[in-house]
Order: C-alpha cells, then sequence, then structure tokens
C-alpha cells in the first residue's frame, strides 16, 4: 500500500486565524522493499507570509523559523537527496503540492495518508489554502493515525507522539518541525504494522 505521511507547522490552533508556516509530505510504500526514511521522496515547504498571525505558545515555539522568514526575500528551491525544499508564497501552495505529487504519485486511485491528528487539524488547514480543491477528490477518506498502533490496554488516551515513538523504540523526541514529524511518521507505521 502507498501512502503519504503528511504533518504541518502553524501559529497556533485556531483554523480561521492562524496560519500554515510548514507542510511536508513523505511517500512510502509498504508493499516495496523499505529504502531508508531520509531517502524516500518527500516535499517540504516553508511559507513566507506579509505578515504573521497566530497565538503567543506558538510563534514562541517557532521563532526559529520565524527569524529564517524574516530573512528570505523570496523563492528559494534546494535538492537534498530525494527532498525537494522550498519558500514559497502561500497562494501558490496548491499548485505546487499538486504538481509535486503528479510527478511523484503513479497511481491513479485516491492517495492513502499517515498522520497524527491530520483528519481533524492538518487536512483543515491545507484545505483552506488556494488551489485545493483538487484535494478532495484525490485523498483517501480514511487516514492512518500511527498512534492507535501503540495503545495498550489500560491507556486512558490514545498516547501522544512522543509515548508512541519510545513505545516503538525509537529515539529522539517529537521535533515539531514538519519534515522530521513526517518522516516519523513513517517510522511508526513501518513498526507499528510490523514491515520495518
Amino acid at each position: 500500500m502507498r501512502y503519504a505521511s503528511i504533518d504541518i507547522e502553524t501559529t497556533g490552533m485556531d483554523v480561521k486565524n492562524c496560519q500554515m508556516i510548514e507542510f511536508a509530505i513523505v511517500l512510502d510504500d509498504l508493499n516495496k522493499p523499505k529504502v531508508p526514511v531520509k531517502d524516500l521522496p518527500a516535499l517540504h515547504l516553508y511559507f513566507m507570509y506579509d505578515a504573521v498571525i497566530g497565538e503567543p505558545y506558538a510563534l514562541a515555539m517557532h521563532q526559529k523559523l520565524l527569524e529564517k522568514m524574516a530573512k528570505t526575500k523570496g523563492e528559494r528551491w534546494e535538492k537534498d537527496r530525494s527532498i525537494d525544499t522550498g519558500w514559497i508564497k502561500p497562494q501558490l501552495f496548491g499548485t505546487v503540492l499538486f504538481d509535486w505529487l503528479k510527478t511523484k504519485n503513479s497511481d491513479d486511485g485516491k492517495l492513502n495518508v499517515a498522520g497524527k491528528n491530520f483528519s481533524n487539524f492538518d487536512r483543515q488547514f491545507m484545505l483552506k489554502m488556494e488551489n485545493m480543491s483538487w484535494w478532495n477528490n484525490l485523498q483517501h477518506h480514511r487516514v492512518i493515525d500511527p498512534s492507535i498502533l501503540f495503545y495498550n490496554p489500560g491507556d486512558k488516551f490514545i498516547p501522544g507522539g512522543q509515548q508512541c515513538m519510545e513505545r516503538a523504540g525509537l529515539n529522539g523526541v517529537v521535533a515539531h518541525t514538519a519534515l522530521e514529524d513526517a518522516q516519523m511518521v513513517v517510522e511508526l507505521v513501518r513498526r507499528g504494522l510490523k514491515v520495518a
């Protein structure tokens, strides 16, 4: 099964008043020989806004990213192994994502998506961006949330990202950067489904 791990970073929780400032998508295929996660095809975008609107805790958490945004003068693209990275204006997001997926997603069917909180959070921010009407026709309505793969009987809540990593035997901490978190979801899916 081919799927896309998606993660975003935002200036807060309120989809109406906050902004998506970072986006990453990583493509994996559970039916093919395992490629190291860092070598999987990925698109990693940062957004350039004229004014940033958000909630204080989120702005503080993303201080370094916002400093980079302030220093970025225009569109910039880089290639690092299989990862396409760029700074774009938010109104270009839908077109850039569509064009990238067209070159990377060879399946004719719906795109399976994996992500922590994707359905209730990330997807909502994506759909508020311009030129995203095509997404509903592409995304399969079911989503892989790796948290359920690491639920233990007796847990009062679905485990969070850090707890999932610990239960999966992965070192490190939840990065709160879109690319690293999207790659972490791939690792969790592989380990949770025992295909790693």
